[in-house]
């Protein structure tokens, strides 16, 4: 957009900030007091009416009581957890373009994955999953027709079945849709219009971001200087709390206690006693199949496998969620004497987690099924494979920046907070493995521009759920960056709905004037 252009456009919203409107809002929060504290003020400032609620239970009561004209939805409600839909007034199904190829598959397929990660126990028989599926749609499609929201706002990319399928059938029925990206290696958000992008503009009003900044900027230099000094084998804390990393010291053997006394209670349950079963199939298959080898023999694309379920792959993966699928395309591109070496995500075995729910030992057996590839254990140093390896490939992993920073081509599939990055490239059907080799001629200093501009145009402080904030805890020691955190997030949706009212006026225009 030129200066012209923005200017315009800024004198727009200056106009529309003057009018008295309240814009229909379905609003999807996490379990964070922030988003509730948001959605309060966006209508009381009478920015937005809140139609619907659907997230976190914690904020049920008090969502209940602040909007007493919106329908409050809980996400852990026991209706949901029984594959019971709320009751709703039929489906019209007016928007024959959700029910075709292009929009319908898409939609059913992550639906269906997301469906199969509610049901931990395995419940739902393929018939009956069907069914519910088919049910959350319809009820979706009266939902929207009802309530006729101009706009759907989620704390994070919907990764529960509910929100997925609201807000899929939303995007498909012409509703803006609006959700928060977060930053793994600092406490920074950008709001994009959908998964691709694109990435919305922060407020560049003098001072509102400023302590922010100069604080994020010394995180990114931290951040590069491990790769300078060879310390790049980063690890997100919430990696470390799963494994035994995390405890250390003093309460390293009594964690150890409590979490054996409380495994055993585990096991009298059958559920977890299946789970446990499970686990070790799924051990006993990536010990029987991986391969312990001396890498570099052979040049190699490394290809560190994602954790699952987790939104990571679905929905963030979006065509691309599959990980089988990626690596037999990304085999499609590399040439016969290069090699894919693939390891496992290290939470998938860890008994805290519900890696099993994620992997089938058959999976391992799939991955050998492709040629030239190599599964080795989980404890190989990620840090090694990184710097031997000719490239990178992944889903949406960290791993792929730590790749293009070290000035390896990296290869991403899905929508990442870095996608756009120098030296990284998405996956395209027309690309070649030229195309791959060529993508890395980005500095060091380039990426750490690319990183403070970004962050500079598109980033506002903040954390979407309970556990973001608790990894990046030093940040809210103090009441500057909450208050920050707050006034940025408004500031920036503020900007974003405004617009969109910009946009729904045109359109009005347009069909007063039967253009």
């Amino acid at each position: 957009m030129d200066a012209a252009r923005r200017i315009r456009s800024l004198d727009c919203l200056q106009r529309v900030q003057n009018w008295i409107y309240l814009m229909r809002i379905i609003w999807c929060p996490t379990g964070r007091d922030l988003w509730f504290d948001l959605a309060v003020k966006m209508q009381s400032e009478s920015l937005a009416e809140i139609v619907m609620w659907l997230g976190d239970d914690r904020h049920e009561k008090k969502a209940i009581t602040q909007f007493p004209g919106a329908k409050v939805l809980s996400l852990d409600a026991t209706r949901w957890q029984n594959q019971t839909v709320p009751q709703t007034s039929s489906a019209q199904c007016r928007k024959s373009q959700l029910w075709l190829a292009n929009d319908w598959y898409p939609i059913r397929d992550i639906a269906t994955k997301l469906i199969d990660r509610d049901d931990k126990e395995g419940r739902l028989s393929p018939l009956e999953r069907e069914a519910y599926l088919h049910e959350l749609i319809f009820w979706a499609v009266s939902e929207i027709e009802n309530l006729r929201p101009e706009a759907i706002v989620l704390a994070e990319a919907a990764h529960s079945t509910q929100q997925y399928v609201l807000q899929a059938v939303a995007r498909v029925m012409g509703v803006k849709v609006l959700h928060f990206v977060s930053w793994p290696i600092l406490p920074g958000l950008e709001l994009r219009t959908s998964g691709e992008g694109p990435r919305e503009f922060a407020d560049q009003v003098a001072g509102e971001r400023t302590s922010f900044l100069v604080s994020a900027f010394a995180e990114v230099d931290a951040y590069i200087k491990k790769f300078k000094d060879g310390d790049y084998g980063f690890e997100p804390r919430y990696m470390k709390l799963q494994s035994d990393a995390a405890h250390a010291g003093e309460g390293r053997l009594l964690s150890s206690l409590i979490r054996k006394f409380f495994s055993t209670l585990r096991l009298l349950s059958g559920k977890h006693r299946k789970w446990a079963t499970a686990r070790k199939a799924l051990i006993h298959a990536q010990s029987v199949i991986g391969q312990s080898k001396t890498v570099g023999a052979k040049p190699y694309v490394y290809f560190p496998l994602h954790y699952e379920p987790e939104r990571t792959t679905t929905p963030d993966g979006a065509m691309y969620r599959d990980q089988l699928q990626a690596l037999a395309l990304l085999r499609s591109i590399v040439p016969d004497e290069v090699e894919i070496i693939v390891k496992e995500h290290p939470s998938t075995h860890n008994q805290r987690m519900l890696g099993h729910l994620g992997r089938h030992p058959r999976h391992y057996k799939a991955l050998t099924r492709i040629a030239g590839l190599c599964l080795l254990p989980h404890t190989t140093p990620s840090n090694q494979l990184l710097s031997g390896c000719v490239a990178v490939a992944t889903i949406t992993g960290t791993a792929a920046l730590e790749g293009a920073i070290l000035g390896k081509p990296a290869l991403y599939f899905g929508n990442p907070w870095y996608q756009d990055c120098p030296n990284t490239l998405r996956y395209d059907q027309k690309l070649t493995w030229k195309d791959i080799l060529q993508s890395s001629s980005s500095s060091l200093e380039h990426i750490r521009e690319w990183l403070v501009a970004t962050l500079t145009s598109h980033v506002v402080p903040g954390t979407i759920n309970p556990s973001n904030e608790s990894y990046f805890s030093n940040w809210y020691t103090n009441d500057t960056f909450r208050t920050e955190e707050f006034d940025c997030i408004f500031n920036i949706l503020k900007k974003a709905l405004l617009q969109q009212v910009i946009e729904n006026n045109q359109k009005q225009s347009l069909k007063v004037n039967g253009k």
